[in-house]
């Protein structure tokens, strides 16, 4: 195998790698949205704590009239 064929097939797969994170993300900052549309539909609140530092983004979905959360 030569060189030039092997250049080209790694670009080829970083590039679909990266398009592959690319329409991650995409899905889930879409999914995300639906469930703060939803979440806003019934009245309820949607918090998100962007964990820094190594610790975990936290979603709470919450009732404060009925007083219950997730």
């Amino acid at each position: 195998m030569s060189q030039t064929l092997t250049i080209i097939i790694l670009l080829v797969a970083s590039i679909a790698g990266s398009g592959l994170i690319v329409y991650a993300l995409m899905i889930g900052t879409k999914r995300q949205g639906a469930l703060r549309d939803a979440v806003a539909a019934r009245g309820w609140r949607y918090d998100r704590d962007e964990g820094t530092a190594g610790r975990a983004r936290v979603t709470t979905i919450s009732d404060p009239q009925a007083g219950w959360q997730m």
